[in-house]
């Protein structure tokens, strides 16, 4: 058998048993529902977190960094949509985005709560009435309970995410074993015995 004729079926029965893995084991994967319950979870907290943003933009100003916050809203709002159309794009690059943009925005609430927890105590030590200070008051107040929540949906993001990756992992280590078994034979069946000279 020639060379060729030897490798055509090889590579042909080497590529069904890949396919077969993929289609006929299953790998833990995150579900559609894990993942749009996610989807639902970090909307809703987006919606907060934007109300919290312009709070801060009100009771702080322009100087708040709150301009600055409303990036991280404007890439959720386009992940988000994205992520509905193709829930299994979470598992991915798109989802390792979410958890990121989670975590940039629980952390600029915790400093929206400092600023205005500073705010406060500033006001607490010049004299001001408490009156005065139930607006910076307020904002602390809505920021950390913002930020508790993207935290917390952010902490059940990194788990489906570690969970996606656990299964990719596990599918990709038994393609390189399929891959080894099949290259073994490909040296052993299709490798030309070398003819031995008679004298």
């Amino acid at each position: 058998m020639s060379r060729l004729h030897c490798l055509i079926p090889l590579i042909l029965l080497c590529s069904l048993t890949l396919s077969a893995q993929v289609s006929g084991e299953k790998y833990d994967f995150p579900t559609d529902d894990d993942i749009n319950l996610l989807l639902v979870q970090t909307d809703r907290a987006f919606t907060n977190y934007e109300l919290a943003v312009n709070l801060e933009l009100t009771t702080l100003g322009k100087n708040s960094g709150a301009e600055k916050d409303s990036e991280v809203l404007i890439a959720v709002r386009d992940l988000i949509p994205r992520l509905q159309k193709n829930p299994q794009g979470f598992n991915g690059p798109a989802g390792f985005l979410l958890i990121t943009s989670l975590d940039d925005a629980s952390r600029n609430m915790a400093v929206c709560m400092s600023q205005g927890m500073t705010q406060v105590g500033t006001g607490l030590t010049i004299g001001m009435k408490p009156s005065d200070l139930e607006k910076p008051m307020s904002l602390a107040q809505n920021c950390i309970g913002v930020a508790t929540l993207l935290y917390t949906i952010s902490e059940n993001a990194v788990n489906l995410y570690q969970k996606y990756l656990l299964a990719n992992y596990d599918l990709q280590q038994r393609q390189q074993d399929t891959i080894g078994k099949c290259l073994k034979i490909l040296q052993t069946q299709c490798t030309p015995k070398q003819k031995t000279n008679t004298q």
